[in-house]
């Protein structure tokens, strides 16, 4: 299994070379390299005199290692800023055991500070979110006793709503933010992810209020076209190309059921086509490029002409871009062999929803005169920001926490969620939701998550809402 992986990362690695590219990760890792095995470390060591490292929670293994690399013998010069309780990047490798034990890797020397003053929260929001990680994350290193500054006026206890369904819940957080925009307050509302927001936005528009959603908006069609202008722009774009010709083989199955294969199941002739692209990569390098390959193969065998037909239906949507782009008369043309190639969107009604999806996302979801837009955001997305009040919606068992094996980033990342809070904090359980966003079949019997019950009665108050319609 091990030699398995390494021959995948290897693969990987050449792929990325024969691309001139490099991934995130790559980075760092080149990096470390070149220090490690160069005379650039001595040389880097004197630029970095003095390194100022924030967010130091969430560093992963190897960008600790370029941070022992850059301050090797100087380590009086390193200043690093981080809270353990804001851990929430496991993800990519993170982990707060560089900050519990900072000594182990940057020496006894290490002079510590802890901060107490908050400036943000106040003291029911504070005190509350800290006993979630005291209960739940059992080697959070200990905080002094917080003081609070003078300038935080509200001290209002946490409100928990444990509300019948969705829609009651967007009904009630729509309700509660157009009071507080009303009265001049930001407002965040935090949802685990997009699937969350189909509802809320409903619920904004009849409100008569915007909104923003801080992510990704969906791009699984019209994004597709992207592909397409990036390629002719570049057809030397091996990456772009590889992605646009998985997008054909996974979209035009007129073109696709022309492989010839042992059955006629399209899965079958979609894994063939993916199987023949794949070979060409062995010629790929930096003086051939994969549609160079691709055209020199096609011309010298091409086994039952699907190479050949790719490429035509390649330079047939080139043809009418670069031809005939700027005439109107192209456009259903266009749209029509674009269409098969790329496939933007399952069914016309699908493309139609995504379209009104991005002018949601990109540009709210209501006219709102000039009162101040909700702002939505992930969980993870959220770190950084702060808002007068803030909704934290998905608090119920078997969502938040999703299981006992990542409870303890999990609590973590629910103090994030309620310390984005200046004024306001208010959590919400909703008993019933759709599979279709959970995942989880029997969606209708959701009880309020353990989180909320290791919060101190008095720096909450809890509301438990019977199933009456909204109005």
């Amino acid at each position: 299994m091990d030699s398995d992986k390494c021959n995948i990362c290897s693969k990987y690695k050449s792929i990325l070379r024969k691309c001139s590219c490099v991934d995130y990760d790559d980075q760092i890792f080149l990096a470390c390299e070149l220090l490690r095995d160069s005379n650039l470390l001595s040389s880097w060591q004197s630029k970095t005199k003095y390194l100022l490292v924030d967010e130091y929670q969430d560093i992963n293994q190897a960008q600790c290692e370029l941070i022992q690399l850059l301050t090797k013998g100087q380590t009086e010069g390193l200043f690093v800023v981080g809270d353990d309780d804001q851990s929430i990047y496991s993800f990519r490798g993170g982990t707060p055991k560089y900050i519990r034990d900072f000594e182990k890797f940057f020496g006894t020397e290490t002079k510590l500070g802890r901060l107490s003053k908050s400036w943000r929260c106040p003291e029911h929001i504070l005190k509350g979110a800290r006993a979630v990680v005291a209960q739940f994350y059992s080697h959070s290193i200990p905080k002094p006793e917080p003081i609070f500054s003078k300038d935080i006026k509200a001290n209002k206890k946490i409100f928990f709503y444990d509300v019948p369904q969705h829609e009651y819940e967007a009904w009630l957080i729509a309700k509660l933010a157009k009071e507080r925009i009303k009265a001049g307050d930001e407002v965040i509302v935090i949802i685990p992810n997009s699937r969350y927001l189909s509802c809320l936005k409903h619920a904004f528009v009849k409100a008569q209020i915007d909104y923003k959603y801080k992510a990704k908006i969906n791009d699984k069609g019209l994004a597709r076209f992207t592909a397409i202008s990036d390629w002719i722009e570049n057809p030397e774009d091996n990456l772009n190309l590889r992605y646009l010709i998985d997008l054909i083989i996974h979209s035009d199955d007129q073109l696709t059921r022309q492989m010839e294969t042992s059955d006629n199941l399209i899965t079958t002739k979609r894994k063939a086509a993916s199987k023949l692209i794949a070979s060409l990569w062995e010629n790929v390098d930096k003086e051939h490029s994969l549609f160079s390959v691709m055209s020199e193969k096609a011309e010298q065998y091409d086994g039952n002409g699907y190479l050949t037909k790719l490429l035509g239906r390649l330079e047939g949507i080139k043809f009418l871009m670069l031809e005939k782009g700027g005439s109107r008369l192209a456009i259903s043309d266009f749209l029509g062999k674009s269409g098969a190639l790329v496939a933007p969107g399952e069914n016309p009604n699908g493309l139609i929803a995504e379209v009104r999806e991005w002018i949601y996302d990109l540009f709210g979801g209501s006219e709102a005169g000039s009162y101040k837009p909700v702002n939505v955001y992930n969980r993870p997305s959220s770190k950084g920001l702060e808002g007068d009040v803030v909704f934290v919606v998905g608090l119920s068992e078997r969502l938040f926490p999703s299981s006992d094996v990542n409870i303890e980033e999990e609590s973590r990342l629910l103090f994030v969620a309620m310390t984005r809070a200046k004024k306001e904090l208010h959590l919400f359980s909703a008993r019933k939701r759709p599979a279709s966003i959970t995942f989880i079949e029997d969606s209708y019997q959701f009880r309020r998550s353990r989180f909320i019950d290791a919060i101190p009665d008095e720096h909450i108050e809890k509301t438990y809402m019977n199933p009456s319609k909204p109005t």
